[in-house]
């Protein structure tokens, strides 16, 4: 997880990314490409609710 300029850039799971898309203050939520992990970007309000959701943990 990165924040720059108030935006928020997560790396997400597979199966997290739906969920992601739902969530207030997303701004985008990106599937796995070749040359990409999947990530979502979003606000502040976004990061409280990533970080609310049922299983969540920081990993690093």
């Amino acid at each position: 997880m990165d924040i720059t300029g108030g935006v928020a850039f997560v790396e997400l799971y597979d199966h997290q990314v739906e969920p992601a898309r739902t969530l207030p203050g997303v701004l985008a939520a990106v599937p796995e490409t070749e040359e990409e992990s999947p990530f979502a970007l979003g606000d502040g309000q976004f990061l409280r609710a990533f970080t609310a959701t049922p299983g969540f943990c920081l990993l690093k």
